[in-house]
């Protein structure tokens, strides 16, 4: 096996939506930066996941967030020759504000922006030991044949389930109840005009009595089925209880993922209409929204967010729906001000 030993002023750890845009911007100061990402390519659950439509960056007509994650955005748009939303409009729906991208084509970007920064790229790394020392941190990463130890001044954990923090023995918080997973694809093959609604429902609820297909494979299982025929046949499931936090988890969740899809593809195909119905695309791993969070020396409450409190040592804004609200909350009411987050929060 192949050793490695670097020094730097900073490391990164996971290559996700924040981990790739902190390695750009410590390496655009001047830092020595390494980003070390477990996965193929960055971007994470945006594009691996293929969750490829972020936002919000605009609320109420206005631009309230910017920096290296629009710049990005922008650069992707332009490069494929997509269309920005109407930001001057306020929409109905928090979605119409989101913009859709080319998940691979960002990865793409991300790392030629990270390469173009002096950041040093190591994928299919992942840390497996690590210690505070008098100069700051000492980190053991291994990957295939090889291995590296890694000293740096500043340790940034971007992995999205507190994997570091958890590595070095601090606190971290997790819910009894997650937010479910997705495996994000799509059926094609099917001419919608041709598809008796009633016929389809009928069948769609049989399926689910006797399991052929499973509360979750739809998001909404109590939407019409010919709704998700008529949207393009995109997956828009609800994986329960899906977990990336460990290697074992993770498998399970992906492997559930695609019996999904092997399900609904098998149950469309079986209608009249849909026999040459196929899988058009399907990414390499289930979106998991949400593991283990750290525990940092701040928490930003529901009434700090929805109030838009600002933080004395702010360093950026934030601005989304709350994904999980309290049963009859307006989760896209108009917070004072965009709320900011806070540096003590780890």
């Amino acid at each position: 096996m192949e050793q490695f030993g670097n020094s730097v002023d900073v490391l990164v750890v996971g290559g996700g939506t924040a981990g790739c845009i902190a390695a750009i911007q410590a390496a655009r100061l001047g830092a020595r930066t390494m980003l070390l990402e477990a996965g193929t390519q960055l971007g994470g659950t945006m594009t691996t996941g293929g969750v490829s439509f972020p936002g919000l960056f605009h609320a109420w007509g206005r631009q309230v967030i910017a920096g290296i994650g629009w710049e990005l955005v922008l650069r992707a748009v332009e490069l494929d020759g997509g269309v920005l939303p109407d930001f001057s409009l306020v929409p109905d729906h928090h979605w119409q504000h989101q913009v859709q991208i080319n998940g691979p084509l960002y990865a793409a970007l991300a790392e030629e922006t990270c390469l173009d920064a002096g950041v040093e790229l190591c994928l299919y790394e992942f840390p497996t030991e690590g210690e505070q020392t008098p100069e700051g941190w000492r980190i053991v990463s291994a990957g295939k044949g090889l291995s590296r130890e890694v000293h740096c001044r500043q340790l940034i954990d971007c992995t999205g389930g507190a994997d570091v923090v958890g590595l070095l023995g601090f606190s971290r918080l997790r819910d009894a109840e997650t937010q479910p997973g997705t495996l994000v694809f799509r059926i094609d093959g099917y001419d919608i005009a041709q598809l008796d609604a009633d016929d389809i429902q009928s069948r769609y609820e049989a399926a689910l009595a006797e399991g052929t297909l499973r509360k979750g494979d739809l998001s909404n299982p109590n939407a019409p089925f010919i709704s998700f025929l008529a949207s393009g046949g995109g997956s828009a499931n609800h994986q329960f209880g899906a977990d990336s936090s460990t290697a074992a988890t993770h498998t399970r969740a992906n492997i559930e993922g695609r019996r999904c899809a092997l399900r609904l593809l098998r149950f469309i195909r079986s209608m009249p209409g849909c026999e040459q119905a196929r899988l058009a695309s399907m990414q390499p791993e289930t979106a998991v929204r949400e593991t283990w969070r750290i525990a940092g020396e701040a928490q930003i409450t529901e009434a700090d967010y929805t109030r838009g409190r600002v933080f004395d040592d702010a360093i950026c804004f934030a601005f989304y729906p709350i994904d999980l609200p309290p049963a009859g909350a307006d989760s896209l009411r108009k917070p004072e001000s965009a709320c900011g987050g806070s540096q003590r929060e780890q």
